[in-house]
C-alpha cells in the first residue's frame, strides 16, 4: 500500500507541475525581414535570433544563425559592430557563450568590447547600421576574424546578456526606425553580383524582426496530464479497495 500511495503522490504532484506549467513563451524567434546589403543579399528563412530567458533572473542568450554559405564580416556599415540591436538599459554585461570567449581574433562586445568575459560594456550614443538607425541604448558585437572573403568568418553566434530588468519584451521598447528589433553586417556566398564591374558576393546590412514565440513542448504537456491521469487513477483504485474492504 505505501508504494502505491508514494506512486500515486508522485504521480499527482508531478502530473500538476508539468500540467500547469505556463504554456507561454519562454523564447522569441525573430526572422530575417529584410536586407540592406550592396548588391542584394537576398531575404532568407535560415537568417534568425533566437532570444531564450536561462532561469537567472535579469538574463537572456541571444543566438544568431546564418543560412548555409551565409557569414558574418565587418564591413564598415555596422559602424563598429557586426550585430547590433538596443534596449532600454544603459549598461549591458556580456558573457560568450560560442565562442567560449571573447577574444581579438573572433568576437568583443561593443562598444568598447574587450576579450573579458563577461564584461559590462556602456550603451553607445545611437548607431547607424547601413540604413537600420537605433536609438540611443546600442549595443552589439564586432567580429573581428576576417571581411568574409574566404568564408572564414562563421554562421553561428551564441552570448548572455545581463542586465536590470531585463525580459523576453525589452527589446520591443527600443526598436529602430524601421522597426528592426536586430541588424547583422553578412556576406552570401551563394549570390554573385557585379559591383562597379567587379563580380563579388554581396555585402551588407540585414535586419530582423520578431516571427514567433517558441512556447513549451506540447509533448510536455501531454507529459503532464498523463501523469496526472495516472495519479487519480491510483487514488481511485485505492479508494474503491478501502471502500470493498470496511
Amino acid at each position: 500500500m505505501a508504494s502505491v500511495k508514494s506512486l500515486t503522490l508522485t504521480a499527482v504532484a508531478l502530473g500538476f507541475a508539468l500540467a500547469a506549467f505556463p504554456a507561454t513563451s519562454r523564447a522569441d524567434l525573430y526572422s530575417q525581414t529584410s536586407d540592406h546589403c550592396t548588391g542584394m543579399c537576398g531575404t532568407v528563412a535560415g537568417n534568425t535570433v533566437t532570444v531564450t530567458t536561462t532561469g537567472v533572473a535579469n538574463q537572456l542568450e541571444i543566438t544568431v544563425q546564418l543560412a548555409n554559405n551565409w557569414n558574418f564580416i565587418a564591413s564598415g556599415a555596422g559602424g563598429g559592430a557586426s550585430f547590433g540591436f538596443a534596449l532600454p538599459q544603459t549598461s549591458l554585461t556580456f558573457t560568450a557563450v560560442n565562442p567560449a570567449a571573447f577574444s581579438a581574433s573572433t568576437w568583443e562586445p561593443f562598444p568598447g568590447g574587450n576579450a573579458t568575459s563577461p564584461q559590462t560594456v556602456s550603451r553607445s550614443t545611437g548607431n547607424m547600421m547601413d540604413g537600420v538607425s537605433f536609438p540611443a541604448n546600442f549595443y552589439g558585437m564586432t567580429w573581428l576574424a576576417g571581411n568574409g572573403a574566404a568564408n572564414q568568418d562563421g554562421s553561428t553566434l551564441s552570448f548572455l546578456i545581463s542586465g536590470a530588468g531585463l525580459t523576453l519584451t525589452s527589446f520591443l521598447a527600443a526598436t529602430s526606425t524601421d522597426h528592426a528589433i536586430f541588424a547583422a553586417d553578412v556576406i552570401n556566398h551563394n549570390r554573385t553580383v557585379i559591383i562597379d564591374g567587379v563580380s563579388q558576393n554581396p555585402t551588407g546590412i540585414i535586419d530582423f524582426t520578431l516571427g514567433s514565440a517558441v512556447p513549451l513542448p506540447p509533448a510536455a504537456l501531454l507529459f503532464g496530464s498523463a501523469l496526472l491521469g495516472l495519479g487519480l487513477l491510483s487514488r481511485r483504485r485505492r479508494n474503491r479497495d478501502v471502500s470493498a474492504t470496511a
